[in-house]
């Protein structure tokens, strides 16, 4: 139920942002090049049915098929201020898997995130997932380590 509900909350900001973000732009880049900026709106509705996607994996016990629709959501090209999001949706999706007792998997999502979240805010905040994860796993040891590495992450 719980789950649910936060589902509904990332949907929700998922659509809220969609809402104030302008259309593709082009824009030059410091070579003179034109770049054309991401159609965010479109990021952000892929984001969506990408978070129901891996959700409904996890539901059907599909747990092989996560890692690689997860790396679909990271690889979204959204502007930094909304990286958030992403972390929120994978939070979700590890609890998820956290429930079914599927740690590795969890874990291994944490791993990819890690790699592919730019801002220390969420990179702490991934810490502090997988220090959860650590310690429901009882490695208490190994989640303290993680905690206190988001404390100081969070500092810089």
């Amino acid at each position: 139920m719980l789950s649910r509900i936060l589902i509904c909350l990332l949907l929700a900001a998922f659509i809220g942002q969609a809402e104030s973000i302008e259309p593709v732009a082009e824009s030059p880049t410091a070579d003179g090049e034109v770049a054309v900026l991401v159609d965010t709106r479109s990021e952000l509705a892929k984001g969506e049915a990408l978070h129901e996607i891996i959700m409904i994996l996890v539901e059907k016990g599909e747990y092989n098929k996560i890692a690689a629709e997860s790396k679909k959501l990271l690889a979204l090209e959204l502007p930094e201020e909304m990286e958030e999001l992403k972390v929120k949706s994978l939070a979700i999706i590890v609890r998820s898997l956290s429930e079914k007792k599927q740690h590795d998997t969890a874990h291994e999502i944490i791993e990819q995130a890690l790699k592919a979240i730019k801002l220390k805010k969420n990179q702490a905040a991934l810490l502090r997932l997988q220090g959860h994860l650590f310690k429901e796993q009882g490695n208490l040891a190994r989640a303290l380590e993680l905690f206190r590495r988001a404390i100081e992450l969070e500092k810089e």
